[in-house]
């Protein structure tokens, strides 16, 4: 397997010399990167480009990361894994309603299609990373590797202030019953307005 690292220094200094020269730049930390990641080494698919990578606390140990991944080919690709030095597990996690109406979320282990010409975008309330045992010092930015079509791509996430002050695992709901016992959420249920 391939590692790939993004190259952001690079992505800035592009950007920055792109740039109007009246334009204000923002030195911002928590500013979100923007980096455009390569698959398929031989140039079978044009590029993903990844964006709005955040992470928020969810929790004691717990927390939720999501992004954008725009699949400017055609072909279809496939986000099946993720990991991170700041936490012990990555899960990829929907919210789904049962019949009920009551939310939960599940561990999605197939991964998620990323569509050809199109975006996977996860965010609070849909798909998105669950960050188990999160590091009590995670705060900053931190790197969350992505298995995309078997390469591993290292993608830097901006910690989210506004994020981390909503409510619920997954940024909308609290969590009622359920255990993390055996590591998955799948017997977790949310109800709306908790």
């Amino acid at each position: 397997m391939r590692r790939f690292l993004v190259p952001l220094v690079l992505v800035a200094l592009l950007a920055a010399a792109c740039g109007d020269d009246d334009s204000e730049t923002s030195a911002d930390p928590t500013a979100t990167p923007t980096a455009t990641v390569a698959t398929n080494g031989d140039g079978s698919r044009s590029a993903l480009v990844v964006t709005d990578a955040r992470y928020r606390r969810a929790g004691e140990g717990l927390g939720a990361a999501y992004l954008v991944i725009t699949n400017t080919g055609d072909e279809a690709g496939r986000l099946s894994a993720a990991a991170s030095g700041a936490a012990g597990e990555v899960q990829l996690h929907e919210t789904v309603t049962d019949d009920d109406g009551l939310m939960g979320m599940v561990e999605v282990p197939e991964g998620f299609e990323i569509p050809g010409g199109g975006e996977l975008i996860l965010e609070p309330g849909g798909k998105h990373l669950m960050l188990i045992d999160l590091a009590a010092d995670a705060g900053g930015q931190i790197t969350i590797e992505l298995v995309i079509d078997g390469d591993t791509i290292a993608v830097p996430f901006a910690f989210s202030e506004e994020l981390s002050a909503m409510p619920g695992h997954d940024g909308g709901q609290s969590m009622e019953g359920g255990s993390m016992d055996d590591g998955s959420m799948e017997d977790a249920s949310m109800e709306d307005g908790q």
